[in-house]
């Protein structure tokens, strides 16, 4: 696997000149790059500029190939899991 910035790097993309291409601005690039939970991008966001990528690379990326890409959907999923499993500590505690 690979990061997304490495994949773009792979072609000479610059950031910017992806972020044209995918019709989305520079800082959702460098968001989707970051792979940080808090600058998590959505889904349909991450398969618009992987299907861009996927052009210029002439082969086929999904979310699944990229390395550290943060899905706004699955950190969301994962933070509710995690207050559930919380709120079931508490309520064994009391």
């Amino acid at each position: 696997m690979s990061s997304l910035k490495e994949l773009r790097q792979e072609k000479g993309i610059t950031a910017f000149a992806l972020a044209v291409k995918a019709n989305v601005s520079l800082s959702t690039i460098t968001r989707m790059e970051s792979g940080d939970e808090k600058r998590a991008v959505s889904r349909l966001i991450a398969n618009k500029v992987l299907s861009t990528l996927s052009s210029e690379l002439g082969r086929a990326i999904t979310i699944k190939d990229v390395d550290n890409l943060k899905i706004l959907e699955d950190v969301e999923a994962l933070a509710d899991q995690e207050q559930k499993q919380e709120q079931k500590k508490e309520g064994r505690e009391a």
